[in-house]
């Protein structure tokens, strides 16, 4: 994480992409922030919010568009 970003509510989890680039998946439960996993989505500069889609995320940064698969 770190820098700025944008949360969105997927289920029963917070996803979160930060402003590096960094795509983290949370619980969303009130009482405990509960890490579940992150990777480094793209090479940086990513302010715009993820789409979420039959268990595809879809996100930019200023130059790239990715697909990651969170089905597996």
């Amino acid at each position: 994480g770190g820098g700025f970003g944008t949360v969105t509510l997927v289920g029963n989890k917070l996803l979160a992409q930060f402003q590096g680039g960094g795509l983290h998946l949370y619980d969303a439960d009130p009482k405990e922030v509960t890490p579940r996993g992150g990777i480094d989505a793209t090479g940086g500069n990513s302010w715009a919010t993820p789409a979420v889609l039959n268990g595809r995320i879809y996100t930019r940064d200023a130059g790239s568009v990715v697909c990651v698969d969170a089905t597996k």
